[in-house]
């Protein structure tokens, strides 16, 4: 944006004040259920919480992720739910495995779009999802019978049945994250014409991000991420503002 100041100041922008709307209540619904599927994970490896406490700690926990590393918030989420009278195991485990779930069903919605995203080529999109696709599986057997194994002793078809409930929970609030990027997308003109390559771009800019230890909340690689996946859309700029707006909006 700033390289670019002098064509940008010439320009309007004109955002579509609806869909950017609909898309700060796609994605303000998002961090909302994020808060409420961490609670539904305390409660499903055993723990006890109210809804209200679990989700105020969820969403406490958010605000340090400005401080660089974005390993802050999930040590002040095990801290405070510790503080609340979780036992230590439970929280720890209830952050592992909340992390490992968001990262499992991400690159799984990555892996199903591969085919209609256009960012590889065709004839290695089938193979390419179907190794991913098998490879996730196996991570993710491996990852929650660990998980769980712990727990054997408590866990009942219903606490098998609340963990397949919160992947799936989890999955869906991606798609509804996605849905909100969308509408975001759509109005700041000129839109990008494949909605998979969008919803691609977001899942790579957010985990990718998050591998970034030494920034708060991927500041400056997600932009660069989405620039370099959205760029044949949008110039460059406009696809930075718009990184910029869902910042504020998930804020």
């Amino acid at each position: 944006i700033y390289s670019e100041y002098i064509i940008i100041s010439k320009l309007h922008v004109n955002l579509d004040a609806q869909k950017l709307l609909i898309s700060w209540i796609c994605i303000t619904a998002s961090t909302l259920l994020g808060a409420w599927e961490w609670t539904l994970l305390i409660r499903v490896l055993g723990g006890h919480v109210k809804l209200l406490t679990g989700m105020r700690i969820h969403l406490i926990s958010v605000l340090s992720k400005y401080i660089p590393g974005y390993i802050w918030p999930y040590i002040s989420k095990s801290h405070l739910a510790i503080r609340s009278g979780i036992p230590f195991n439970i929280a720890i485990s209830s952050v592992i495995g909340e992390l490992t779930i968001i990262y499992l069903s991400g690159i799984l919605l990555f892996l199903l779009g591969l085919p209609f995203n256009d960012l590889i080529m065709k004839k290695e999109n089938v193979l390419f999802a179907e190794i991913g696709f098998v490879a996730i599986c196996v991570i993710a057997v491996f990852v929650f019978r660990s998980l769980l194994d712990e727990y054997r002793n408590k866990f009942i078809k219903k606490a098998w049945k609340g963990l397949i409930f919160v992947i799936i929970a989890v999955t869906l609030t991606w798609c509804l994250l996605g849905l909100g990027f969308y509408m975001l997308d759509a109005s700041i003109k000129p839109p990008t014409h494949n909605p998979w390559r969008l919803f691609s771009g977001l899942i790579v800019a957010l985990l990718g991000g998050q591998l970034v230890l030494v920034v708060p909340m991927g500041i400056g690689v997600r932009e660069a991420i989405l620039v370099a996946i959205l760029n044949s859309d949008k110039q460059a700029w406009l696809v930075v503002l718009m990184a910029l707006i869902f910042r504020l909006e998930m804020t």
